[in-house]
């Protein structure tokens, strides 16, 4: 996302805790980085936050609570917009969606859910001319073929 953002000349800065992950950012991309946990408030002043247009949480943890409370610090501090990654698809609910709304979060995403109907849609639209032949030709299975890029 920060290499697409980046290609579109905006302006970023990027919060993470490894080090070693900001080092590698910082020497293919022109941004601003900054160390730290993303909520904490001296960390997200140090990273401008008041002062952003957008804040995207999508830390890489494994639960997405970081991700809730740095969105919610970020409006609270000033962010115009923001938005966080989530893994509960209960939060997706319409209910749910006012919920966080009203805290402040513009709005939560959740790729791998978004990723899974995306395929579920393209597999639905798909006409299968492709057939894998087993047993000599005894057997026929319709064929899926997957594709790869490093890119994704």
């Amino acid at each position: 996302m920060a290499k697409m953002l980046n290609s579109e000349y905006h302006d970023l800065t990027i919060i993470d805790s490894d080090e070693e992950r900001l080092a590698l950012v910082s020497e293919n991309m022109d941004v601003l980085t900054v160390q730290g946990n993303p909520t904490s408030i001296e960390v997200l002043t140090s990273a401008g936050v008041s002062k952003s247009d957008l804040f995207v949480s999508v830390y890489p943890a494994k639960e997405q609570d970081v991700n809730l409370v740095s969105a919610l610090l970020a409006k609270q501090m000033g962010a115009k917009k923001v938005t966080a990654r989530i893994n509960n698809a209960e939060y997706l609910s319409h209910e749910n969606k006012l919920l966080f709304t009203e805290l402040g979060i513009d709005l939560l995403f959740y790729p791998e859910k978004i990723a899974a109907e995306e395929i579920s849609d393209l597999l639905k639209q798909a006409e299968m001319s492709e057939f894998v032949d087993f047993a000599h030709g005894k057997l026929h299975f319709p064929g899926v073929w997957l594709f790869q890029s490093s890119h994704i």
